[in-house]
């Protein structure tokens, strides 16, 4: 197989393991909701308040809520699912205070949650 078939045939298996796999559109999360956020190393608490996304969890990044910015998830490389949360995946997003953007361990799952933190059942 020559080397651009062989991209090609990575790029598609990317591309199918992303169709499959769980996802969550993050401009979906109601104002007042939360979304719990799984990886291998943290969880993560996505909130939807009136001004904007917030996120906490990571004790070097974001200890207590911190506004940020979603670009989406990543399965390495360069392809991201733009707005996406998604399992088996990585997240990538930016805090309002940072350049550089934050790239998490891989996606185990996500649950939303309402204030209270008590689940309400799987995404959309």
């Amino acid at each position: 197989m020559s080397e651009k078939k062989e991209i090609k045939a990575d790029v598609e298996s990317i591309v199918n393991e992303y169709e499959k796999a769980e996802s969550f559109k993050l401009d979906n999360l109601e104002v007042g909701k939360n979304l719990e956020v799984k990886t291998r190393h943290t969880t993560y608490l996505i909130e939807h308040r009136e001004d904007g996304f917030y996120i906490s969890g990571n004790l070097k990044y974001c200890p207590e809520p911190t506004k940020f910015y979603l670009n989406g998830s990543t399965f390495g490389g360069s392809l991201i699912k733009i707005g996406e949360i998604v399992v088996g995946g990585r997240m990538e997003f930016f805090l309002t205070d940072k350049a550089s953007p934050i790239i998490t361990s891989r996606i185990l799952s996500s649950e939303r949650l309402i204030k209270s933190h008590a689940p309400l059942g799987l995404r959309n």
